[in-house]
């Protein structure tokens, strides 16, 4: 029979591997959660990475990369053994002494070994996690000039008018009306009849869009579907008539501050830590949302491309109305 001391200890055993089967989806909920909080310093280190960047060398190449996928996975291992029964090895020792005589004296020993096999008891737990993060580095030369550009107006470098007109805007490809055909065909009575087959093209009110740049208002033709706050870098009020683009009114470059060392930032300051050498700061918390802000249009430009023969990219929605008249690259009006 098992012995009270055994079954607590069996007892104890099952619960130890109950306790580990049940933490699992625990621990793999506890990591999820963990990967997805660093993305804010992902995002956020490297756009303070190329911004001291661009302040050492202000022409810089970006050095960006795209976060595709991330992956969790948790991964509990259990495998107890228990044999029995218990181990019982008992020795029974009997002495019997016989006198035969005063002076003789005979002993018989008899001893009884009973013995059962041994019980084992043994445990091998595995608790192992893996989390990762896919990530693409951008080496399409327009997404790295659409960063660059925003970099630069970031770090102060250039102005809202010199971002407004040097920032790649993906253009518009145009689309086709419906094709048009006739059919003719004899009635009855011996005449013909045309049939129009598609819709006949229907005019379409003129749109311009304009850049006000130093040189004079440049006329483009960007795709609409990146004209849409709030996420856009270059944005339209309206969608119809002439047009005057201009950078998002979210989008500032008054907020960064720097230094060689943290004795050189004012009282007060929020520090965004050391890049490249640089310490770099803000202000006040006003100019701390600037910054995010400013992190979230880094991460629209990642992201801008041409993947369609529209020019549009997924996740956009529907472009505005009225697309531009003019095709080719942009020209000056003198």
């Amino acid at each position: 029979m098992m012995s009270l001391g055994a079954w607590s200890r069996r007892g104890s055993t099952l619960i130890y591997v109950l306790s580990l089967v049940g933490c699992a989806s625990a621990q793999l909920n506890y990591n999820t959660l963990d990967i997805a909080s660093t993305i804010d310093s992902l995002v956020t280190n490297q756009v303070l990475s190329n911004l001291a960047r661009f302040i050492e060398s202000p022409h810089a190449i970006p050095s960006q990369v795209a976060i595709s996928t991330g992956t969790v996975s948790t991964n509990n291992t259990v495998t107890p053994s228990l044999t029995a029964p218990l181990n019982v090895a008992t020795t029974a020792t009997n002495t019997v002494a016989t006198t035969v005589a005063a002076a003789v004296t005979t002993a018989t020993t008899n001893t009884a070994t009973g013995n059962r096999p041994n019980v084992g008891a043994s445990l091998s737990a595995t608790d192992q996690w893996t989390q990762t993060w896919g990530v693409s580095p951008l080496t399409d030369p327009d997404q790295l000039r659409r960063l660059r550009v925003l970099y630069q107006f970031g770090a102060g470098l250039i102005s809202e008018t010199d971002l407004l007109c040097n920032y790649p805007i993906i253009q518009s490809k145009g689309g086709g009306a419906a094709p048009v055909g006739t059919v003719t065909y004899p009635t009855s009575d011996g005449k013909n009849v045309t049939v129009t087959i598609g819709d006949p093209a229907k005019p379409k009110p003129k749109t311009v869009y304009q850049l006000r740049c130093q040189s004079g208002l440049l006329v483009t033709h960007p795709d609409p579907a990146f004209l849409n706050p709030p996420g856009c870098i270059i944005c339209a009020d309206t969608d119809e008539g002439t047009i005057n683009l201009h950078v998002n009114r979210r989008l500032k470059n008054d907020w960064l501050r720097y230094a060689d060392g943290p004795f050189g930032a004012p009282n007060g300051a929020i520090s965004l830590g050391y890049h490249r050498n640089k310490y770099l700061y803000v202000d006040n918390p006003e100019d701390l949302a600037k910054f995010y802000e400013f992190s979230l249009f880094v991460l629209e430009a990642t992201t801008l491309s041409a993947t369609s023969a529209t020019g549009q990219s997924a996740g956009k929605g529907s472009p505005i109305k009225t697309p531009a008249f003019i095709t080719g690259p942009s020209i000056l009006l003198q």
